[in-house]
């Protein structure tokens, strides 16, 4: 590999990532004594993937995790992988559990689960008391298994499988649905399929496509589909950890591909300082490198021999596609100079060399995610999407030796005593990378992930359904990849619109701006307006009881003083119905009070200071009228006016 004869020394990229220096920083020994350095792994022995110093509980024993070690694949035990700044919640990962058809158990692995999940009662060094506060709630402590359900039964029949919850307590375990690598691989092949129909340039020099993209092939491969199960899961550890100040623990099968997308992404969401050049830098080291995914099968760059160390090519190298005729591998094969091919085919050309072949884009589908968190939120990370692609090109053109081989044991040791370890002898990505400033972002805003308490105290939220083919890494314009999508998105929102409109419209006018609730507000103004009116009317009716009693009492004078002749007497009373009156029932009513007074005989009282004339039987001599206030008291309801 070219790596190995570059001439160029190995620098300080590979110090760049320091156990004890990165916990540190997140607050173990600082923030909380619930946690300590383990060296049980320093040789490599218990679990070769692991690095070789490890995070655990510090109630826990190295005997205890010796043990626990036999409960799991590849000897890939529950540690510490992030702690939250915010609220002492832990992220640890694992591999899966070997339970079997017998249904297995360990008492170590279940009293380092117990461990990890009350880590927050033994923040200061003791078990906190029921005053304290606790951080982590038992009842949304998770272990979330990224497989499927069917993938995870299926295990069992291998002498594997899930947890027994009935074993493990003060938590709950989810399953996630995230496909393996067999169907990553399949995904990203028929991409390139769907791409190789245009024209075919230089490697990642940027094009204009003159063929038209079948982009329902695109939507066919199932990509985006993928992308949002992943990200669903992120986003379900990030609101546990921060939202419900709760612990979890995620695992796969081995523990190295979809366990190390999902707590590399959710710190990314959890921790500014992993969306920084040297954080992300940081992250790769520990969650990738040092914790044992596997480049060397995933990618296919080194040949996979009896010898770990054959730096012979794979003999697939020279493979432009699987699907191509063999006349066209020929003549490609039979250039003198043959050109670079395109991105997509020199990336799926490492996993399709064999048909029981291991290879598969579990980091690259890692980066393209990272790339929907930048699209989502653009200002919040320091380097743009071009230095993902750079990535890429880096992980698979074996110029340095961050990305070979399978584990950190490889790496740090040497293959026989007379050579130095690969760490020794070849370049750390990072050398280069991180000295170029080309890669720093324009419109990145570090100001946005204060955490004062205003805003999102720099915690992403990331939206699973927001997703888009990324034109970094395909290096194919948005518009060629997402054309169908944007339509389809638009033609949504519009049904949308029209929804919202028709349902608007069908609402009765009177109600359309009220609360369907009648809010108190509403109520109050109804009653006011009822007691208005009624006010209102009530004080008409008085109005209408005065005319009425002056007017008979003027026709009592005029009788008395024999101006008009008595037959008369019911005309005149007559006019009273003509009286402008709203409350026709209520004026009705004093009417006919009169008629019957004028019915009845009367006789002046012994006190009455009449002159002694008679008074016509059909109406009395004067009608008393009611005060005033006496009468504007109350309303004809019997209440009292406010």
């Amino acid at each position: 590999m070219y790596a190995f004869y570059s001439g160029m020394p190995a620098g300080n990229g590979w110090q760049l990532y320091n156990v004890a220096r990165e916990f540190k920083r997140q607050g173990v020994g600082s923030s909380t004594r619930a946690w300590r350095f383990s060296s049980v792994n320093a040789s490599y022995e218990m679990a070769p993937t692991y690095p070789f110093m490890l995070v655990v509980p510090s109630n826990i024993s190295d005997m205890t995790l010796i043990h626990a070690a036999k409960h799991r694949s590849k000897g890939r035990i529950p540690v510490l992988t992030y702690l939250h700044w915010a609220n002492l919640a832990t992220l640890s990962r694992s591999s899966q559990p070997m339970v079997g058809i017998t249904q297995n158990r360990s008492i170590q692995d279940e009293k380092l689960v117990e461990a990890i999940f009350s880590s927050h009662e033994r923040a200061h060094g003791v078990v906190s008391s029921a005053s304290e506060p606790v951080y982590g709630s038992t009842m949304t402590n998770l272990i979330v298994d990224a497989r499927p359900t069917a993938n995870a039964m299926a295990n069992h029949a291998r002498g594997a499988g899930s947890e027994n919850m009935e074993f493990y307590k003060n938590c709950k375990k989810i399953y996630l649905g995230i496909d393996n690598i067999h169907v990553m691989r399949d995904s990203l092949a028929k991409i390139q399929t769907a791409l190789r129909l245009q024209d075919e340039r230089p490697v990642f020099e940027v094009r204009q496509e003159s063929n038209i993209l079948d982009e329902l092939a695109l939507q066919r491969s199932q990509w985006l589909k993928h992308l949002g199960a992943v990200l669903q899961g992120t986003r379900q550890i990030v609101q546990n950890i921060h939202i419900h100040s709760s612990h979890v623990l995620v695992h796969c099968s081995d523990g190295w591909d979809r366990t190390a997308q999902l707590v590399s992404l959710a710190q990314i969401c959890l921790d500014p300082y992993f969306r920084t050049l040297e954080g992300f830098a940081v992250l790769i080291e520990k969650d990738w490198v040092s914790f044992g995914h596997q480049f060397q099968e995933r990618h296919g760059l080194v040949h996979q021999s009896s010898s770990k160390f054959d730096m012979r090519a794979p003999q697939h190298d020279l493979l432009l596609d699987a699907e191509a005729k063999n006349d066209e591998i020929n003549e490609e094969q039979s250039r003198a100079a043959p050109s670079l091919w395109d991105f997509t085919k020199s990336l799926t050309a490492h996993f399709q060399g064999h048909a029981s072949s291991q290879t598969a884009p579990i980091f690259f589908q890692f980066l393209d995610c990272v790339w929907q968190l930048q699209c989502q939120f653009p200002e919040r990370f320091e380097f743009r999407g071009s230095y993902l692609t750079e990535l890429v090109r880096q992980a698979f053109s074996g110029t340095s030796g961050t990305f070979l081989y399978n584990s950190e044991r490889e790496r740090r040791l040497s293959s026989s005593p007379n050579k130095p370890a690969p760490a020794e002898m070849t370049p750390s990505v990072w050398d280069a990378l991180l000295s170029d400033t080309s890669w720093k972002n324009p419109r990145y805003d570090p100001s946005l992930d204060r955490r004062d308490g205003r805003d999102d105290q720099g915690v992403l939220y990331v939206e699973p359904k927001d997703v888009r083919f990324a034109s970094d890494l395909f290096r194919r314009s948005d518009d060629s990849l997402n054309a169908h999508l944007d339509a389809e998105r638009r033609q949504k929102v519009y049904l949308q619109q029209q929804l919202a409109e028709s349902v608007h419209e069908s609402r009765p006018k009177a109600l359309s701006h009220q609360d369907p609730l009648f809010p108190e507000e509403t109520f109050h103004n109804a009653a006011r307006k009822v007691r208005s009116l009624f006010s209102d009317g009530w004080n008409r009716v008085q109005e209408a009881v005065r005319k009425t009693t002056d007017e008979a009492n003027v026709v009592a004078q005029r009788h008395d003083s024999g101006v008009i002749p008595t037959s008369d007497s019911n005309n005149e009373s007559s006019s009273f119905a003509a009286i402008n009156n709203p409350w026709i029932e209520q004026t009705n009513k004093v009417r006919n009070e009169l008629d019957s007074l004028s019915s009845c005989s009367w006789e002046p009282p012994p006190s009455s200071t009449a002159t002694g004339d008679a008074l016509p039987p059909s109406l009395p001599r004067s009608i008393s009228t009611p005060e005033p206030d006496a009468m504007t008291s109350t309303d004809p309801l019997g209440a009292s006016y406010l």
